[in-house]
């Protein structure tokens, strides 16, 4: 275990200092130069600074699952989530690569003040994030006992429907998350919008904690961060609306539509 975390930090360092070498040979402004510009180093730490605090938002959503598991339930529980979370960043692992070539296109658009552009990539990418991930997400979901029983010898209690939920999860995060917080982040005004939102995120714990006080099954945590996620996505897609400008009917005809309609003709009749 210590030698794979050797090797893990030795990635992220090797990764770290391979984008330093190319951005230093290929652009100028990410040259070292001293300078002492206040305006601009005040705009850069409140940017950065507000941005922490929505990646410490996630954080406690995370870890505060984790813990109020392993306080109602115990390890075994807590072994269930960390097979089920394995198994979703594999999958979401694969989204990642398609907003990480769409992201720096968004904010382009941005800087050139076309928003038009700038939305229909957004809503694109919201909606293939969506498919791409499906494609994936629907085969696991309804063969997930039979795939965690060639995985692993003991399957632990709970496995199975926490995989289901937090894929569910992702399935709204690829549809609601990234390509909005990419057009928001382009903006640079995020303290209201990071204030809101990060809010909303780390209610889900107590929430969870109120579910599980009053002796529900462990699965409940889920249920309640699948509706958070949502609630915030929509959020989330306010603050664009009134930032930039995009438009909710562009986002109920060109996304929610199609994948509503995509969904019910795959979905339901493999049910059935």
């Amino acid at each position: 275990l210590i030698i794979w975390a050797c090797f893990s930090l030795s990635i992220a360092v090797v990764v770290r200092i391979l984008y330093q070498v190319y951005c230093h040979r290929n652009f100028e402004e990410c040259r070292i130069r001293l300078t002492a510009d206040r305006n601009l180093f005040r705009e850069m730490f409140s940017f950065a600074g507000w941005n922490m605090f929505g990646s410490i938002a996630w954080m406690l959503r995370d870890q505060g699952l984790n813990m109020l598991l392993n306080m109602f339930w115990g390890p075994v529980v807590n072994a269930a989530r960390g097979v089920a979370i394995q198994v979703s960043n594999a999958v979401s692992g694969f989204v990642g690569n398609f907003n990480t070539a769409i992201n720096p296109q968004i904010t382009k658009s941005y800087a050139a003040k076309d928003i038009e552009n700038m939305e229909s990539l957004s809503l694109r990418a919201s909606k293939f994030s969506f498919f791409l991930l499906y494609c994936i997400a629907l085969p696991l979901i309804l063969n997930i006992d039979f795939i965690l029983g060639v995985w692993l010898t003991e399957v632990p209690e709970y496995t199975s429907i926490f995989v289901i939920l937090i894929l569910t999860d992702s399935l709204i995060g690829a549809m609601l998350n990234t390509p909005f917080i990419t057009s928001l982040m382009a903006t640079g005004r995020i303290k209201s919008y990071q204030i809101v939102v990060s809010v909303i995120i780390m209610m889900i714990v107590p929430v969870s904690y109120v579910c599980l006080r009053m002796g529900m099954s462990p699965a409940i945590v889920y249920y309640v961060t699948i509706v958070i996620t949502f609630v915030a996505g929509l959020i989330r897609f306010l603050f664009c609306t009134r930032q930039i400008g995009y438009k909710w009917s562009g986002l109920i005809q060109r996304v929610f539509f199609p994948i509503i309609g995509v969904v019910s003709l795959t979905l339901c009749p493999m049910l059935f």
